[in-house]
């Protein structure tokens, strides 16, 4: 998905493990995923709380993230029930995008899975991007739905 226009998530440069845009947010698959469909939903404009986000960067990050939860219930196999809002206040991993985000978390027989960050595995630039190409595809099945 790359374009002239580079995409951040914090420092890193994301822009072709993003898979979906709108114009206030995107989102992306994640670098060390807990299961498949474990990916990130986030603003533009990097706010460290939910309460610094504009009514419109609520609504569009809100709608992307029913969207991306839509797509995934058939792409990961229905495991997506889990989601989260993630701030610099709250996350006591680092926050290593700085920031706030939305993360749709997988879960297996009906809980998240307990797997230590040590455990997780960075995964290849090639792996993401190729994910994020087959979530694209489905995202844009829905909006022509």
């Amino acid at each position: 998905m790359s374009s002239k226009n580079l995409i951040h998530f914090g420092p890193f440069e994301v822009t072709d493990q993003v898979f979906y845009k709108t114009p206030l947010c995107y989102a992306l698959v994640n670098i060390k995923p807990i299961l498949p469909g474990h990916v990130l939903v986030i603003p533009y404009r990097q706010a460290k709380r939910l309460t610094d986000l504009t009514s419109e960067e609520i609504s569009d990050l809100f709608t992307a993230v029913q969207k991306v939860q839509r797509m995934l219930a058939v792409k990961a196999s229905g495991n997506n029930e889990g989601d989260g809002i993630y701030d610099r206040l709250q996350s006591e991993e680092g926050n290593v995008g700085g920031g706030l985000w939305d993360q749709q978390r997988p879960v297996q027989d009906g809980k998240f899975p307990k797997i230590k960050d040590e455990d997780r595995k960075p995964r290849s630039p090639e792996d993401m991007n190729e994910e994020a190409l087959v979530y694209q595809k489905a995202m844009a099945l829905l909006d022509n739905e």
